[in-house]
């Protein structure tokens, strides 16, 4: 994020990060709510969700529900690289959503750096292991047939 930041100033033109976390949380929920009203209003477009902030699942969530957007629509995608939020694109799959696991492929020269990037777009996320542990604990027991 800083290396962008400084690439930016060097070449003389405005940094193409926004200035905050929330910043860019807001536009990212503005943008798909704004693509889901064009594929209402009929545009021929699809659309991937590709986040691991639970708010703006939840936010495009609710807005599919207002338009009348199916659960299902083949128009309409949520990702997440695997194991990360893997607790959300479970409950994604399991309400019917189509949820999908990014696989990282690769050599680690180049896949490496671009994790580390997504981990520190993604510091927030990292909390999520409180919220997953105690479901993983729930499911492992199910699974044992321990519940």
């Amino acid at each position: 994020l800083t290396a962008e930041k400084k690439r930016a100033t060097d070449c003389g033109t405005s940094s193409p990060l926004h200035e905050s976390k929330s910043a860019t949380d807001a536009a990212f929920d503005r943008t798909v709510a704004a693509v889901l009203e064009r594929i209402v209003a009929g545009c021929d477009a699809s659309l991937a969700i590709c986040t691991h902030n639970a708010v703006s699942t939840a936010a495009a969530v609710d807005q599919m529900a207002k338009l009348g957007i199916p659960r299902d629509s083949p128009r309409i995608h949520f990702a997440q690289i695997l194991g990360m939020c893997d607790h959300l694109t479970g409950s994604l799959g399991t309400l019917g959503y189509r949820a999908h696991k990014l696989v990282l492929f690769g050599v680690y020269e180049e896949v490496f750096p671009w994790l580390l990037r997504r981990l520190d777009e993604n510091r927030d996320m990292l909390g999520a292991c409180q919220t997953e542990r105690p479901l993983l604990s729930r499911e492992i027991r199910r699974r044992l047939f321990l519940s």
